[in-house]
């Protein structure tokens, strides 16, 4: 299931994103060969209000039922592992820094930013016929540009804060509705877009 899928090519590259790393999961294939129940879940990442409420009051201090996650995509599943992390050093008074093995910042770990201030923010976009399109901002058409340092940057797509693994999923679910769709020959809804969710973390400026 999902689940498995995540555990083994997706789990090992959260550790990374907390030492100002940058991680990318790419779902290829054609149509209705399972990108949407991968990535979003097999319900299109729609949960029953239980497992919503579960999903949302999730702060890694204990684990989640399978059954649960045998609903999530890896979406859900990569969001639960973040929000755990930052939870976790929450917790134990612990500065965003570099992961040991164990998962657990070791002594000599370089200090990102102090526990407690890190955010979660998320941005949606599609490309569609070479264009970019803002899914979180009523399809506004965003630039991708190199600055200056050679760092390719989405310029004016629209970033939302998220404070939980289901927050982000909703957020996704509703972006969603705003892609480009049409008929093929496997799929009469299929989307004719290349969707990229970006999810970035940063000190908080409170």
């Amino acid at each position: 299931g999902n689940a498995s899928v995540y555990a083994s090519s997706v789990a090992k590259l959260i550790p990374g994103v907390f030492t100002g790393g940058r991680s990318t999961v790419f779902a290829f294939g054609q149509t209705g060969s399972g990108k949407t129940h991968t990535l979003m879940g097999p319900n299109g990442g729609v949960l029953d209000p239980n497992a919503a409420a579960a999903l949302a009051a999730f702060d890694g201090s204990e684990g989640l039922p399978q059954s649960l996650c045998d609903d999530l995509g890896i979406y859900a599943l990569a969001a639960r592992d973040i929000f755990a992390q930052i939870e976790w050093m929450k917790r134990n008074q612990r500065p965003l820094a570099t992961l040991g093995k164990d998962g657990v910042p070791g002594a000599g770990d370089r200090a990102v930013a102090a526990a407690g201030e890190v955010e979660v923010w998320v941005g949606l976009f599609e490309i569609y016929r070479d264009k970019l399109y803002d899914l979180l901002n009523d399809r506004a058409i965003v630039r991708c540009l190199e600055d200056g340092k050679a760092k390719v940057c989405v310029v004016g797509l629209h970033e939302a804060k998220v404070k939980s693994a289901d927050e982000l999923l909703r957020l996704v679910i509703h972006g969603q509705q705003n892609r480009s769709v049409g008929a093929t020959g496997a799929n009469e809804t299929s989307s004719r877009s290349h969707a990229v969710l970006q999810i970035v973390l940063r000190e908080s400026e409170e």
